[in-house]
């Protein structure tokens, strides 16, 4: 009886690192989404408001369920607080990612970058607000600002559907 109970344990362990996450397909940023949730409920300042928002709506993130992705964002223009513009250029960064946990709507996930840039914080709690939308919390490296952004799926990857 032992045996079967483990040899069951051990097949639904296999079988659970198997099935596809909802976190698996192509996310796009949700400016306008992130922009109401940034006025309504993060502790801005004036110029948090005006540069925060041109960050947000620029990237797509790709989770595939091979536990690997990117995060590929245009080129932007944000206005510095002196008056004058910092350019950041489009960029195209690789990652490997493990989940570490997942409920019905958050999903812990440990990512891995090769740029030093992202090392300092792997882990991110993804919360989903729907099965088409999901959020992470944000700051500006400083403060806690209290606020998220928001990322709309754009499609979800084969392997996952067939799931």
């Amino acid at each position: 009886m032992l045996k079967l109970l483990i040899l069951f344990i051990l097949t639904q362990l296999a079988y659970s690192k198997q099935t596809a996450s909802k976190i698996h397909g192509e996310w796009e940023s949700d400016r306008e989404l992130t922009k109401k949730y940034l006025y309504k409920y993060a502790k801005l300042t004036e110029y948090q408001k005006k540069a925060l928002p041109k960050f947000f709506g620029n990237s797509v993130i790709i989770f595939k369920p091979n536990g690997s992705g990117s995060v590929k964002t245009q080129a932007i223009t944000i206005p510095k607080q002196n008056g004058e513009e910092w350019k950041i250029p489009e960029t195209n960064i690789e990652f490997t990612y493990e989940i570490l946990g997942e409920a019905r709507d958050q999903l812990v996930i440990k990512i891995f970058f090769q740029e030093e840039l992202f090392a300092e914080s792997p882990f991110s709690l993804i919360k989903f607000e729907d099965s088409n939308t999901y959020s992470v919390s944000i700051s500006d490296g400083i403060s806690d600002i209290n606020g998220r952004e928001f990322f709309k799926r754009i499609k979800i990857t084969k392997k996952a559907k067939s799931q």
